[in-house]
């Protein structure tokens, strides 16, 4: 199985899917955020494995742009003290080998126990994530949570017969996206919301011969990265 496979199968576990969406509780009021590192306790394929550090870089930027204090706790320190949590509740899993929201809500408010004990004040937990889905393009973009973004095709060396297939080609087709999902609780353990930003388009196209490839330069377009980051932070600034 290629990466992409691997990154799909990996990283919807991700995906707390429900029927209907419950009404949020209120913020408390907010001066310290403990911000864990993105995908904590996911194996990131290689090509996402940057981006958790560009991405948790930006929310720290924009959450203290906003007066808030941030405390980072290295990834070995948080998935340490993650595991101690997880192991308190047992599997986190269904039956049918799905995230249990129930049971990892139990995780999290065990992990945040463990980590008030240590004596270090916070308000409010964030749980950032990389989701991937695929996208249909149109009109030679792909929109998607928040965010539009223009399909990169490479024409050159391209034939007269292949420039004008690009009129149609790859619309309509499915494109791998990456998402951030930020979920934030409450230092006691209460969910107080969930978002998703997005981020960005996977995968590169090349017109000559039709050939999609993986793009080696994700996350390298500060503009992209401060839009998404900024539209899965919004709950916590509400207006």
């Amino acid at each position: 199985m290629g990466w992409d496979g691997r990154l799909l199968a990996a990283l919807l576990l991700s995906t707390l899917a429900c029927a209907t969406k419950p009404a949020e509780p209120p913020l408390p009021p907010i001066s310290t955020v403990l911000l864990a590192p993105v995908s904590f306790n996911q194996n990131l394929p290689a090509p996402l494995e940057p981006g958790a550090d560009v991405v948790r870089d930006e929310l720290v930027v924009q959450l203290e742009a906003r007066g808030l204090s941030v405390a980072t706790p290295s990834l070995a320190e948080f998935h340490d003290a993650w595991l101690v949590a997880a192991k308190e509740i047992g599997t986190l899993y269904d039956e049918k080998g799905r995230l249990d929201q129930a049971r990892f809500d139990a995780a999290v408010s065990a992990f945040l126990a463990s980590w008030r004990a240590k004596g270090e004040p916070f308000d409010v937990l964030l749980l950032g994530y990389f989701h991937v889905q695929g996208v249909k393009i149109y009109a030679g973009s792909a929109s998607w949570d928040g965010v539009e973004r223009k399909v990169r095709v490479d024409r050159e060396g391209a034939s007269t017969a292949a420039r004008d297939f690009a009129r149609l080609w790859p619309n309509r087709t499915p494109t791998a996206c990456v998402t951030l999902r930020l979920v934030a609780y409450s230092a006691d353990g209460q969910k107080l919301f969930e978002q998703r930003g997005g981020l960005e388009i996977v995968d590169e196209y090349r017109l000559k011969d039709l050939d999609v490839r993986h793009r080696t330069d994700l996350f390298a377009d500060r503009a992209i990265v401060q839009e998404g980051v900024a539209i899965a932070l919004e709950p916590l600034f509400p207006e």
